[in-house]
């Protein structure tokens, strides 16, 4: 599986960045199809494959708020508050993935959980960051610091990673991995304001710090969920690197809190 692994990242890799470095309508288009396919995998798996209605509207309630923030956009106080509940609830997920608990709930609840999961996050990325002005400059500078991180965990964890990190979950992290990606994803932040420069150089520690963190435990908590409903990929549409849920796990559990970054440093 190494070589079409290598390829589909190669080939994906290479999407995904012109896409964002083409302006705002190939980022629009780039996303929603992520946000499509990803609710598509989400509401699979949270319906255990079963083609009924309710798993239809799993995965419209994912990816419809993508759809009407184009014509609702969230403003002001109300934009603020939408953030801070967002990130709230993905505290509260990763807090059910660390006690171990709660995913039968998300099962049954499979419509909402695809609305505050996915619907959300994605919803905010299409407000606050795919509008004018477009930053594309700060997407892009997450999804380099997600890859950074992922390949760092794997690199350090390979060398001297003994400590499982969450074994239950994902047995292949060890704590080596994580906290040694932690370090030289800050590192690469503090490289990418001499490339970009657009906020303060504070600014892109702390996003090193939030995508290193908050993207892990988003990573872990697809884990949480695929190992609970016994599934090895969320979707095989990408050979090597299963599906746009796999893939986009990190990023998803990001969003909220680089919007809530934002309005700290009042660059929102």
């Amino acid at each position: 599986m190494l070589k079409p692994r290598i390829i589909t990242g190669i080939i994906f890799g290479v999407i995904v960045l012109a896409a964002i470095y083409g302006g705002e309508i190939s980022s629009i288009l780039l996303f929603g199809l992520v946000v499509l396919f990803s609710s598509f995998e989400l509401a699979r798996m949270l319906r255990r494959n079963v083609q009924t209605p309710i798993m239809m509207f799993t995965m419209v309630m994912g990816f419809l708020p993508f759809i009407l923030s184009m014509f609702y956009p969230a403003k002001g106080t109300l934009l603020i508050v939408a953030i801070i509940v967002s990130c709230c609830i993905m505290i509260g997920l990763a807090s059910m993935m660390i006690m171990n608990r709660g995913a039968s709930l998300l099962e049954k609840l499979s419509p909402l959980t695809s609305l505050l999961y996915l619907g959300i996050p994605f919803y905010l990325l299409r407000v606050v960051l795919l509008k004018p002005p477009f930053q594309w400059e700060l997407i892009l500078c997450m999804i380099l610091l997600i890859w950074s991180s992922d390949t760092f965990a794997y690199i350090v964890g390979s060398l001297i990673g003994k400590n499982k990190l969450y074994y239950k979950v994902s047995p292949g992290k060890t704590w080596e991995g994580f906290l040694g990606a932690g370090i030289l994803t800050i590192l690469v932040a503090v490289g990418l304001k001499f490339i970009f420069g657009e906020f303060p150089l504070l600014f892109y520690i702390f996003l090193g710090f939030t995508v290193w963190l908050l993207g892990g435990i988003g990573d872990l908590f697809e884990s949480y969920l695929k190992r609970h409903f016994q599934i090895k990929d969320s979707g095989t549409f990408l050979p090597g690197h299963g599906g746009f849920l796999d893939r986009f796990d990190s990023f998803i559990f990001v969003l909220p809190f680089v919007c809530l970054l934002m309005i700290f440093f009042e660059v929102l």
